[in-house]
C-alpha cells in the first residue's frame, strides 16, 4: 500500500491496534469481568442458602420427620423474593424430602459430588450456563448457580439443601455492556486510521525521494566497506604469515641450538673420554704397583728388625715416624679409591652425555621410558639436587617405537621447569606406568602452581611467565609438538600454592611419524 516500509509497518501497526482492543475486551477483560460477576453472585447465593438453612433452626429434624412447623407453604415465597428457581431439600441418606418440583420429592440422590462432598459437611456449588444441562441433568433458559449446602447437627450430617440461584439478569447486563464497550472502540480506532491513511500517502511520497538518496549514499558507502574489509583480511592474512614466520624460525633456531648442543655434547664427551681411559687404567696401575711396595716393605721391615742395632732401629723409627710412613701406607690406598671411583663418575657421565645428544641419531628405535628418565636426570642433577627431593615410581614398561633424544628433551623442559617452580625446597616425582597400548609418565612438583587464566596459553609459541630474557616461550611449545608428533598427548593440572603435574601419553606402537 506504501512504497515506504517504515510507513507500512505504521500503518499496519494502526490496523493491529483498531482491531486488538475489541480483541482484548473479548479475550480479556470481558472474562474477568464475567469471572467477577460470577463470583460475587454465587457468594450471594450460598449467604442466602445458608440463611434460609438458619431459619429453620432446631426444627429441621421434625422437618425431615414430617413434624413440627410446616415451612412449605413458605418456600414459594422464598423462591420469588430470592430470584431461586427450583429449591430441593435432602434427607442425610440423600432421600429428597422436598422440592418445588414435586415430581423429584422421593427420589434418592447417589451422585459422587453429594456423598463425596456435601455429605461429608462441605457446601458444593457450580454455574450452569443457559440450555446446559444442570447436575441433575436439567436444562434452563437462564444462568444459574446450583449450590448444595449441607445441615449439620451435632457434630453429624443432618441433611442438605439444594437451590437454584438465577443470575441471568446480572450476566445479561454484563453482555450489554461488553457490546458497546467494543464497539465504540472500534469505530474511533477505524476513523483514526482512515485519518492516518491520508497523512501516510503524503509522506510516504517525500520518503521516497529520501531514500532513494540514502540508497545510492549507501552503495558509495558499501563499496568502499567492501574495499576495506579486503584491506583488512589481507593484513591479517600477512600477519598470521609473520607470525608463523617467526614461529618456524624461532623453531628452527631451537632446534639448531639443540643440534649444536648435542653435537658438542658429544664432542667433549668424546674429548674427555680419551684422557679419562688412560687416567682410569693409570690408576688401576698405580694401586697394583703400591700394594706390591707395600708388601715389599714390610717384608724389608720385618727382615731388617733382627739384623740391625738398637740405636740404628730407634733411628729407623725415628725417620718413620717424622715422615708419617704409617699414615701415608694407611691413607694413599683410600686415595686411589676415590679417585678410582671418581673416574668412574666422570665416566657415566660421559657415558650419560653421549647418550643424550644421540647425535646423527634421526631414526626410530625402541626405547625405554625409565631409561630415558635417567639419562635425562643424571644429566640435569646439577640443577636439581640443591632443592629437590626426587621420588621415582617407575613401572615395568615395554620399549616404544620413539625418538628418544627428543624425549629426553621433553623431559628435561619439564624437569627443569619443576626445579624452577620451587622457591627454596621441594618435592618432585616422577611415576611411569602402561596398559595394552599406552606408556604414560607423570611428573609432579609441589611448586608455586600456574594460575588457572593462563594454564591455557602454557603450549603456545612465545608465552613464558618468566623474567625478560630467563626464557623464550618455546621449551613447552617444542614438548607439545614433541608428543603430539609422536602420536600422544600431554595433560596439565595445576594449582596455585598447591604444585604442577604434567602427564604425559604416548603410544607403544607408533602409528605415524612426527613431521
Amino acid at each position: 500500500m506504501f512504497r515506504d516500509s517504515k510507513l507500512s509497518r505504521i500503518f499496519f501497526m494502526s490496523i493491529l491496534l483498531a482491531v486488538s482492543l475489541p480483541l482484548l475486551n473479548i479475550l480479556w477483560i470481558y472474562p474477568k469481568f464475567n469471572e467477577v460477576v460470577v463470583s460475587n453472585m454465587e457468594n450471594v447465593a450460598v449467604r442466602l442458602a445458608v440463611h434460609i438453612q438458619g431459619n429453620l433452626g432446631d426444627g429441621w429434624d421434625d422437618f425431615i420427620r414430617g413434624e413440627g412447623r410446616d415451612l412449605t407453604a413458605e418456600f414459594p415465597t422464598l423462591l420469588k423474593d430470592f430470584d431461586f428457581l427450583k429449591m430441593k431439600i435432602f434427607s442425610a441418606s440423600g432421600m429428597t424430602v422436598y422440592s418445588s418440583d414435586s415430581a423429584d420429592i422421593g427420589t434418592l440422590n447417589t451422585k459422587p459430588y453429594f456423598n463425596g462432598t456435601v455429605a461429608q459437611g462441605n457446601i458444593f456449588s457450580k454455574v450452569v450456563k443457559k440450555r446446559t444441562q444442570s447436575l441433575e441433568g436439567q436444562l434452563y433458559d437462564a444462568d444459574v448457580v446450583e449450590i448444595y449446602v449441607p445441615v449439620i447437627r451435632n457434630k453429624q450430617f443432618a441433611g442438605a439443601f439444594e437451590l437454584y440461584y438465577d443470575i441471568s439478569v446480572p450476566l445479561d447486563s454484563l453482555d450489554r455492556t461488553f457490546w458497546y464497550s467494543s464497539i465504540l472502540p472500534f469505530m474511533v480506532t477505524s476513523i483514526l486510521v482512515l485519518f492516518m491513511v491520508v497523512v501516510l500517502k503524503g509522506l510516504d511520497r517525500s520518503l521516497l525521494e529520501k531514500q532513494k538518496i540514502e540508497s545510492d549514499l549507501k552503495e558509495s558507502l558499501s563499496s568502499a566497506q567492501q574495499l576495506a574489509d579486503k584491506l583488512k583480511t589481507k593484513n591479517l592474512e600477512l600477519d598470521q604469515k609473520h607470525e608463523q614466520l617467526k614461529l618456524a624460525q624461532a623453531q628452527m633456531l631451537q632446534r639448531e641450538k639443540m643440534a649444536s648442543i648435542g653435537q658438542l655434547s658429544a664432542g667433549v664427551a668424546h674429548e674427555i673420554n680419551n684422557p679419562m681411559g688412560f687416567i682410569t687404567s693409570n690408576l688401576g696401575t698405580l694401586r697394583k704397583y703400591l700394594q706390591k711396595m707395600i708388601i715389599y716393605l714390610n717384608y724389608q721391615e720385618e727382615n731388617l728388625a733382627n739384623k740391625l742395632s738398637v740405636g740404628d732401629q730407634e733411628l729407623l723409627a725415628v725417620e718413620r715416624k717424622k715422615v708419617k710412613l704409617d699414615l701415608l701406607l694407611e691413607d694413599i690406598p683410600d686415595l686411589l679409591e676415590e679417585s678410582l671411583d671418581g673416574a668412574d663418575r666422570v665416566k657415566t657421565i660421559v657415558q650419560n652425555l653421549k647418550s643424550f645428544s644421540h647425535v646423527g641419531e634421526a631414526e626410530l628405535k625402541p626405547s625405554n621410558l625409565n631409561d630415558c628418565l635417567d639419562t635425562t636426570l643424571n644429566m640435569i642433577w646439577n640443577e636439581l639436587k640443591y632443592k629437590v627431593t626426587l621420588h621415582k615410581d617407575y613401572g615395568d614398561l615395554p620399549n616404544i617405537e620413539c625418538y628418544p633424544q627428543q624425549l629426553n628433551q621433553v623431559f628435561m623442559n619439564l624437569l627443569v621447569n619443576s626445579s624452577h617452580a620451587i622457591e627454596k625446597e621441594g618435592t618432585v616425582k616422577i611415576k611411569t606406568w602402561s596398559d595394552s597400548e599406552w606408556a604414560y609418565v607423570e611428573i609432579a612438583d609441589d611448586g608455586c602452581g600456574i594460575p588457572a587464566e593462563i594454564q591455557s596459553r602454557i603450549f603456545e609459541p612465545f608465552f613464558t611467565t618468566k623474567d625478560v630474557g630467563t626464557g623464550t616461550g618455546l621449551g613447552m611449545s617444542i614438548s607439545y609438538e614433541i608428543i603430539t608428533g609422536h602420536g600422544g598427548d600431554i595433560h596439565l593440572q595445576s594449582a596455585p600454592g598447591e604444585g604442577t603435574t604434567f602427564t604425559i601419553k604416548l603410544p607403544i606402537v607408533r602409528k605415524e611419524v612426527a613431521v
